[in-house]
């Protein structure tokens, strides 16, 4: 605006419109994958049947790879919500991990980003899975994520049961 009497000059500031965060990312990391159960069998001696457990209790680690994508919509200046998804490989099996991502935006463009959702592993069930980030100014992202699983098999010769855990990082790009 432009003030005649005095010949000052206001600049006006107009608010920017706050954009949909769009980003990929990639990440790797570490897990470990306990097993125990057991398994019966029967055997016959003299006509006589002897029942017979085997008990295994075993542990490996493994190397979880994870390609994703991240949403958020913006909600206020501050806030924005959305979901995520990504592809991966876990234990020794496909998994697809599903959730929602919340996002605390500065002033600066930084961001720090919270999820939580669902850790699909195709043969070794259903887990959990814990996002924890920074979203630089520039277009760069690195996300901490947690994922966990559990599976339980039960039948008249057979029990078995597993739990996984792992850490991997996610290293992000911005699109938009």
């Amino acid at each position: 605006t432009f003030n005649q009497k005095t010949a000052e000059v206001k600049v006006v500031n107009e608010k920017k419109k706050s954009k949909p965060f769009i980003g990929i990312n990639g990440g790797i990391g570490a897990g470990i994958n306990y097993e125990k159960g057991f398994y019966t069998y029967t055997d016959s001696y003299n006509y006589e049947y002897y029942e017979y457990y085997e008990y295994y209790d075993d542990y490996y680690a493994y190397l979880p790879v994870s390609v994703g994508v991240d949403f958020a919509f913006p909600i206020g200046s501050v806030f924005a919500l959305g979901p995520y998804a990504s592809l991966g490989s876990e234990v020794s099996s496909f998994n697809v991990g599903l959730g929602a991502l919340a996002m605390f935006r500065f002033k600066n463009e930084c961001a720090i980003m919270v999820g939580e959702g669902l850790n699909i592993i195709t043969d070794y069930g259903l887990g959990n899975s814990y996002r924890l980030g920074f979203k630089f100014k520039k277009r760069l992202y690195l996300l901490g994520e947690v994922n966990t699983s559990s599976f339980i098999y039960n039948d008249q010769h057979l029990h078995i049961e597993q739990y996984n855990v792992s850490f991997l990082i996610h290293v992000g790009f911005k699109l938009n």
